[in-house]
């Protein structure tokens, strides 16, 4: 009995580790879409995904992920995906640290994490 609790133990942290390790990977491949894309267009989506935040532009077949952060003095401390929309523009030239998004008469400027390859 106790060896069974064991391997299912082990298989488990096993799996959390290798699951981890999936979602990092995962998380660096989004970033480095991102980062490369030169993005200025209409947002025809916004939703949270991965933990950030994944938009797609009017006429583009590709969906980017991004962590925004939000700050008082860029964005008076609007959290992105509270205040984005489809209709709203959004620019951002490849290799940019920032991302200005349009609404309405609001231009909010958003720095994102950085995921760097270890």
């Amino acid at each position: 009995m106790i060896l069974e609790i064991a391997s299912v133990l082990t298989l488990l942290v096993a799996l959390a580790f290798f699951d981890a390790r999936r979602a990092k990977n995962r998380g660096r491949e989004h970033f480095a879409r991102f980062d490369e894309a030169t993005l200025n267009g209409e947002l025809a989506a916004v939703r949270v995904a991965s933990k950030g935040v994944q938009i797609q532009l009017v006429g583009d077949t590709a969906s980017y992920v991004f962590y925004p952060r939000t700050d008082e003095y860029m964005n008076h401390g609007a959290v992105f995906w509270h205040i984005a929309k489809p209709g709203d523009s959004l620019v951002k030239p490849a290799y940019s640290d920032t991302v200005l998004l349009i609404s309405g008469e609001q231009h909010l400027r958003y720095l994102f994490s950085r995921i760097v390859a270890q």
